[in-house]
């Protein structure tokens, strides 16, 4: 599996969402590179950002990984506007809330996106 952060615009949510998708382990390398693609892709957009992170394919993180990804969202200050989280591990899951917390960033933390849909709609996906 290759480490990646694929970054793109998800309409599905909000008209102002940034899904970014996590692949294998987040590293400092992969961070930086991220960083320098939503830096291309969306320095001109309107702000505020709501960002989707999708952990599911995410294999691990390093802890300097995570304090570089800290640098980044404080740089936007003022312009990020809700972060939602979605992964399937617990402990992904853990990390992603306590680091909401730890920063007043506005969000919730979804197990699948399924869950994030039925929050946003009020409805069960899965009733016949």
């Amino acid at each position: 599996m290759t480490n990646k952060v694929e970054i793109a615009q998800d309409h599905l949510l909000s008209k102002s969402c940034i899904k970014f998708t996590f692949h294998g382990k987040f590293t400092t390398e992969v961070c930086h590179q991220a960083v320098v693609e939503f830096n291309k892709k969306f320095q001109n957009s309107p702000a505020p950002f709501n960002f989707l992170w999708d952990c599911t394919p995410m294999a691990g993180f390093d802890l300097a990984a995570r304090k570089e990804w800290i640098t980044f969202l404080q740089s936007l200050e003022g312009k990020l506007g809700k972060v939602n989280v979605i992964s399937d591990n617990i402990v992904t899951r853990g990390s992603a809330r306590l680091l909401l917390k730890l920063f007043g960033l506005e969000g919730e933390v979804y197990k699948n996106y399924e869950e994030i849909l039925q929050d946003k709609k009020g409805v069960n996906l899965n009733a016949a």
